[in-house]
């Protein structure tokens, strides 16, 4: 008995937008990438999004739908909390803790 039959099973319309959107977005920052001014981490930003890319693209074509959405959503999720402390960085905002 195969308790995976249902991780390769084909996904929804929604779900293929979400993963267009998010290959989309992802594409869009490594464009972006080459624009920013250089810091330490450039290569190590560049490979994460590099890989990121082709994570994304792999999944869509081997039907890995249900794991890969989780990491998909996992990832955004993170995305939100990282770019509010970029925002508070790059302004000097300063919290009481």
């Amino acid at each position: 008995m195969n308790n995976y039959e249902n991780l390769t099973s084909p996904a929804n319309p929604l779900i293929r937008h979400y993963y267009s959107m998010s290959l989309g977005f992802q594409l869009q920052i490594l464009i972006l990438h080459f624009r920013k001014t250089r810091t330490h981490n450039f290569y190590e930003m560049l490979l994460h999004h590099v890989m990121t890319c082709i994570l994304i693209s792999n999944a869509y074509m081997i039907d890995q739908w249900a794991s890969a959405c989780m990491v998909l959503i996992l990832h955004d999720l993170s995305d939100a909390f990282l770019f509010a402390a970029r925002l508070a960085n790059d302004f000097k905002l300063k919290f009481g803790v």
